[in-house]
């Protein structure tokens, strides 16, 4: 994967990126654009344009681009998910890592394979070691280098400080599970919380209070003003249901459709103007006080 240009690209680029690869028998497939077009006049090979804006994504039932379209739209997500912004001079490192990243999918050892596939250059690991230290804060793209999470005590709630702004947000959702089945048991509680605790390391998502109502579940989330109640529903609903039919498949067998939560949720917001007693008793009061169940509770709001 190589950055061929930013912005509107010409002929010339795409020479640049994949010229060399093109032989007589090779056939092109792209969209639209006539620099592609131009590209494969010259190098007289067959070109198929396809014409999204013409709702044409398959050309003769063969020719397509859809697995790079599919390849943009992970990388795109990605890039949302894990970082505050890009630099695009530090575009081309983006699209390697990416580009390790997919190669290692599905691996057991992932840390320790994209390790040691970065260091299969030694002297990129030379040159790497020879710079200073006090110089390498400037090579990191600023996006890249996050504060760790500082954590306070719940007891008085304490303001998330950012660049442009400042901020306590609490956000009180409950998720139904697919038909309003009867599928939360004691090994689903457990998954339900060890999954939150992990999202916990690696989104800006604190869980507060984690509670099961047999066929429902309450989260009271805290996040930032950069993260919409929809993103936070989206990462806690996905990541949930995949880890809880991995670790649990029998609940597979009361619903059907491959889907744990409904596609509906509640969510409202709650007053910073509460102890940790008031907020909990919030959550606990919305389910039926018999079935109702604490898997989680924080102590502490957390500030990101």
């Amino acid at each position: 994967m190589t950055v061929a240009r930013l912005g509107r690209i010409k002929k010339i680029d795409i020479q640049k990126a994949i010229g060399e690869r093109v032989s007589e028998q090779t056939i092109l497939c792209s969209d639209s654009h006539v620099s592609y077009k131009g590209f494969a006049r010259d190098k007289k090979i067959e070109h198929h344009a396809i014409r999204a804006d013409l709702k044409q994504y398959v050309k003769k039932k063969v020719y397509h681009v859809q697995h790079v379209n599919s390849i943009d739209s992970r990388m795109k997500k990605w890039i949302e998910s894990w970082f505050v912004g890009v630099s695009t001079k530090h575009l081309q490192k983006y699209l390697n890592w990416f580009r390790s990243k997919e190669m290692l999918k599905g691996s057991a050892n992932f840390i320790e394979e994209f390790t040691n596939k970065s260091l299969d250059n030694s002297q990129a690991w030379n040159s790497f070691k020879a710079i200073p230290v006090e110089s390498l804060s400037g090579l990191v793209p600023r996006c890249l280098r996050r504060k760790s999470n500082i954590f306070v005590c719940m007891s008085e709630s304490e303001y998330i400080q950012k660049s442009h702004n400042v901020s306590v947000l609490l956000y009180h959702f409950v998720c139904p599970a697919k038909y309003r089945r009867v599928v939360v048991s004691k090994e689903v509680d457990k998954t339900l919380k060890d999954t939150c605790l992990e999202i916990e390391k690696r989104y800006e998502i604190h869980f507060l209070e984690i509670g099961t109502d047999n066929n429902h579940v309450h989260f009271l989330i805290q996040s930032i003003p950069r993260m919409s109640p929809t993103q936070i529903v989206t990462i806690e609903k996905s990541i949930t249901a995949r880890e809880v039919f991995r670790k649990n498949p029998k609940v597979k067998e009361k619903l059907w459709g491959g889907e744990f939560w409904s596609d509906g949720y509640f969510v409202n917001t709650v007053s910073k103007f509460g102890d940790e007693t008031s907020i909990s008793k919030y959550v606990r009061d919305q389910g039926l006080e018999k079935e109702y169940v604490v898997l989680h509770q924080s102590k502490q709001l957390v500030l990101f």
